[in-house]
């Protein structure tokens, strides 16, 4: 490590952000350009013609963070090796459109790669409390990392949905390994992680950029290296794959659902179709939001049973859970027609939307003037007053800030759904400093008589109460011709409950800290969403003003303090 450890993966974090959201946009232009396009068919879901082979972005931040970062290279260079591997095949087949069986080969490679690289790392394969007798265990494990790679390609079909499901593993990740001090996993997590985020304001619906076999490809060979590595270190001795098979359950289930619909079909199972989970929603007119929504529900009770296996190593419960998800899953289909045929389900919600509409439509001037006056009482006593952070870092963040702010000028004739992003990043920040000021120090607090924990607390409830009432009854009280919520603002939502689930499974005071940082941004950042829809005027002085908040806080807290 070059600084401090806290320092260096909050380095790693934000300049990976940073060098994304600066690169993308020449990437976008350099490839439009050459005509590394997808163009609209039968079989994509994508209207208009989009560039491809976003992925390369983030493989060249990774690889130049890692070897910016990580000291002893030569331990991890056949892992490099095989990322270089798979990176110029998806490359390759983003430019000229491979044939399957040359891709496959290269994942044969990359596996065999993988496999030499972590042999010393264990001593036999567990899979589902069955131990694997020598000569099947590597046979299991090459398929299984071929299975997994080839799994995140084909799930990549619909704008942000690959990039999401993959932040939020590699937030799993990170979390696991900060406890058993992994540091190339760290770094490796830290810089994927700020790589996706920034790279999903262009690659979330309505994308500008898609990952390409590039990014999918990348991506499932850094989520099947991060799994496994991190199911080694709390398995010891042994490489127990229940863990990963439940933590990337998602795209595992849904490629041996499809392989095994096209034998009984008698289509050949490699060549592609509409037949994956993504395609099978959206075809049934289910909208792109609704479809992202549910497979990261999924992905959510798959990673809760995952963090539960790590914990208790109760197989069999576990598998009992596994076997009735996977059984909703195939048959989710079906489930899906019922529910949109249910007479009872769509007259309920109808009737709770008539009565939530003619409550807001009543009130809707005093809520909009109620929900300002909370929102800056929540910012005024959440302003932080003690160092959470030493002054190094707060100098880092404070030029972070000033960074973005001057990113966010140089972008701003893009759309105006895809810059709000800066305001939960700056809300993010903001609120971070905040709570960690609490975990630093038992820090009270009064305003006159007032208690500003308990008056923030109660001040938050309250706002959060009427955000999700706006957001109810959304249609009937903003412009219909407007995407309100986007593709990156879904991602976002996503983050609350997946913290949440790591809170309960890992008992971590900084995990906390997070959690309720995400939260309290989440709201705050809503509420500006649905004022700015309403009052368009004030915008541009609310969006500007949120960086100054966070500018401001940090620059405080260095110079005043």
């Amino acid at each position: 490590m070059i600084f401090s450890e806290e320092l260096d993966y909050m380095i790693i974090f934000f300049s990976s952000l940073m060098l994304t959201l600066l690169v993308t946009p020449y990437l976008i232009n350099f490839l439009e350009r050459n005509g590394v396009v997808d163009k609209p068919d039968k079989r994509r879901v994508n209207k208009k013609i989009t560039p491809r082979m976003g992925g390369v972005v983030i493989f060249m931040i990774v690889l130049v963070q890692v070897i910016l970062f990580y000291q002893d290279l030569n331990a991890v260079r056949f892992l490099l090796l095989g990322s270089v591997i798979i990176a110029i095949c998806g490359m390759l087949d983003d430019i000229a459109s491979l044939r399957w069986y040359v891709k496959f080969a290269a994942q044969f490679v990359t596996a065999a790669v993988i496999i030499y690289s972590i042999k010393d790392s264990f001593k036999g394969i567990e899979f589902f409390g069955l131990y694997i007798p020598s000569g099947l265990d590597y046979l299991l494990l090459f398929f299984f990392i071929i299975g997994v790679i080839n799994s995140i390609n084909l799930m990549d079909g619909l704008d942000g949905l690959v990039s999401g499901y993959s932040l939020a593993i590699f937030l799993i990740i990170i979390t696991l390994n900060v406890i058993q001090q992994d540091f190339f996993i760290l770094l490796l997590s830290a810089a994927l992680i700020g790589s996706l985020l920034g790279f999903l304001k262009f690659n979330a619906f309505p994308a500008r950029i898609f990952l390409g076999d590039t990014g999918a490809l990348l991506l499932g060979y850094f989520l099947v290296v991060g799994s496994i590595y991190t199911s080694i270190h709390y398995s010891h001795v042994r490489l127990d794959l229940t863990f990963p098979t439940l933590l990337l359950a998602v795209p595992i289930v849904d490629t041996i659902k499809v392989i095994l619909i096209r034998l009984f079909y008698g289509k050949h199972p490699f060549l592609p179709d509409k037949s994956h989970l993504h395609h099978v929603l959206f075809g049934h007119n289910v909208t792109h939001k609704s479809t992202v929504f549910i497979i990261h529900g999924f992905n959510l009770l798959f990673i809760s049973l995952a963090l539960m296996y790590l914990e208790n190593k109760e197989g069999l419960a576990v598998t009992i859970l596994f076997l009735v998800l996977v059984i909703l899953l195939f048959n989710l289909k079906q489930i899906i027609k019922y529910l949109k045929n249910s007479e009872y389900f769509n007259s309920l919600y109808y009737e709770v939307l008539k009565v939530y509409s003619l409550a807001v439509r009543l009130n809707k001037k005093y809520l909009l003037y109620l929900s300002s006056i909370l929102a800056i009482s929540i910012i005024f006593f959440s302003f932080p007053k003690q160092l959470p952070l030493n002054r190094e870092a707060l100098f880092f963040l404070a030029g972070v800030g000033i960074f973005l702010f001057f990113i966010s000028l140089f972008q701003s004739r893009e759309a105006d759904i895809k810059n709000h992003i800066y305001v939960y990043f700056n809300m993010a920040i903001f609120f971070l400093l905040y709570n960690l000021q609490h975990l630093k120090s038992n820090l009270e607090t009064r305003f006159y008589s007032i208690d500003v924990a308990l008056f923030t607390r109660i001040s938050f409830i309250i706002l959060a109460t009427i955000v999700i009432l706006l957001l109810i009854v959304r249609p009937k009280i903003l412009p219909k011709e407007r995407i309100f919520l986007s593709g990156m603002d879904l991602i976002i939502i996503i983050l609350i409950p997946l913290s949440l689930v790591l809170q309960y499974f890992i008992n971590n005071k900084f995990l906390e800290i997070v959690s309720s940082s995400l939260k309290m941004s989440l709201v705050l950042y809503l509420w500006y969403r649905i004022v700015v829809e309403l009052n368009k005027n004030i915008r541009v002085y609310l969006y500007y003003s949120t960086f100054g908040l966070s500018i401001c806080s940090v620059l405080y807290l260095i110079f005043i303090t």
